[in-house]
């Protein structure tokens, strides 16, 4: 049975991932370390910009002042991983220790007897599998990016996360919709936890190509305005000549 997961989760990830159903939607809030990347700022921030910074929990999967809008749905941190070995190595540790479960005979016969079940036959044993493999892939990127030292808020359906708050599909997902150049674009909210609905935001940074005292003035007279407090205003220093 472990040739046969093996395969199909190579097949799962591969060419037809998104034709077999083994992936379902997947939102990204994308950032970086660095709060004044030249790369950031040339593609988001020609004409001005702002870029809005926030904490890392220590625990990747607490939420750091918001949580997904859908209540089936949950976040995780995630540092993106840009190393093609180290990306090999996390997947194999993932691996290794779950498939050696389906070494065990006594463990292939009884998959093999309840093989058709819905809640625990082979199937519902494979989308747990490539459910927590998902996690480790999602976080994976091509080393050309790697400048960006990207953090990710994935937010998605995870099968062994939803007990309790998966009626069936009952109640319709909270997905919203934008376009973003030309095309439209499917997304979900991720709702402040804070009472009073404010976004956990440490610090804001005007672009280079704006003055930095007045663009500084006019953030930190919008954060008293809206009662932010506490958050760090600083503008940019890098040549307006991109």
């Amino acid at each position: 049975i472990t040739v046969r997961l093996a395969q199909d989760l190579r097949k799962a990830f591969g060419e037809d991932l998104l034709s077999k159903g083994v992936i379902r939607p997947i939102y990204l809030a994308c950032f970086c370390e660095d709060d004044n990347l030249l790369s950031q700022w040339r593609t988001y921030g020609q004409s001005g910009g702002y870029s809005l910074g926030f904490k890392v929990p220590p625990n990747v999967f607490t939420p750091k002042g918001f949580e997904p809008e859908p209540k089936t749905y949950s976040s995780k941190w995630a540092r993106v991983e840009y190393d093609r070995s180290e990306q090999a190595m996390k997947c194999t540790a993932t691996l290794e220790p779950l498939l050696a479960i389906f070494d065990n005979p006594d463990t292939e016969r009884a998959i093999a007897t309840i093989t058709d079940h819905p809640l625990c036959g082979y199937s519902e044993v494979f989308r747990a599998i490539a459910d927590i493999l998902l996690d480790e892939i999602v976080s994976f990127k091509n080393e050309a990016f790697k400048v960006e030292k990207e953090w990710r808020v994935v937010v998605r359906e995870r099968q062994l996360t939803k007990q309790g708050t998966d009626d069936g599909g009952a109640t319709p997902l909270a997905i919203h919709f934008h376009v973003s150049r030309g095309m439209l674009v499917p997304h979900v909210r991720l709702i402040p936890l804070d009472p009073a609905k404010k976004l956990p935001i440490a610090c804001i940074r005007s672009g280079p190509t704006l003055d930095k005292t007045t663009a500084g003035m006019a953030i930190s007279l919008m954060l008293d305005k809206y009662g932010f407090s506490g958050v760090q205003v600083e503008g940019s220093d890098i040549s307006v000549r991109f």
